[in-house]
């Protein structure tokens, strides 16, 4: 007599009930985490800068660098309202900044869309190891050097991130499986 394999059960696709946001300083996996929701909810994962630069028809640091921060943050508040106006679910993929104007003060403009509209979860980490991530972020130069420098800009964005955050989930050594699965957790799912 055979033995019947067992069969894996199917992978099931998630519900998204709400579109979700994810803020964090840079280099804390919003986008590899917002792929990886958007993969197990069977949905996009928009990435606001991304957005931006093919509006622009510039990567960030062009824009930057030609237009300045100013100029930038005005961007960021037009697409976030842009986006709000769609009438589909999604995981957005905040830029780091988000959450604040070009002189570095609290952007509460954008805060009150990304908490109107998303379920904005926070992805914190450790200082050190997200500060050590950093490094070899910006040996990269893959994106524009913050004015003030990472250390100073998490400092005063953390507050920030807080004021905004619908929820805070720790994403300090997890691998993005990982941190997506909290998240599903957190909602329920």
């Amino acid at each position: 007599m055979k033995k019947r394999k067992k069969s894996s059960p199917a992978r099931r696709t998630l519900k998204l009930r709400r579109r979700i946001a994810l803020i964090g300083f840079r280099g804390c996996g919003k986008s590899v985490t917002g792929q990886e929701l958007a993969r197990l909810y069977g949905t996009v994962c928009i990435s606001l800068d991304q957005y931006i630069e093919e509006k622009e028809q510039k990567s960030i640091t062009q824009i930057t660098e030609l237009n300045g921060w100013q100029y930038f943050r005005e961007r960021e508040l037009s697409a976030l309202q842009e986006l709000s106006t769609r009438e589909d679910l999604f995981i957005l993929d905040t830029g780091g900044g988000v959450v604040e104007n070009a002189d570095g003060t609290i952007s509460q403009e954008k805060i009150d869309i990304l908490r109107k509209y998303y379920f904005c979860i926070y992805l914190a980490m450790n200082d050190e190891a997200l500060l050590a991530r950093l490094d070899a972020i910006n040996r990269s130069k893959s994106r524009p050097a913050l004015p003030q420098g990472n250390e100073a800009a998490l400092l005063r964005r953390k507050p920030m991130y807080a004021k905004a955050a619908h929820a805070v989930v720790d994403v300090t050594n997890t691998r993005k499986h990982e941190a997506a699965t909290r998240i599903v957790s957190l909602l329920g799912d």
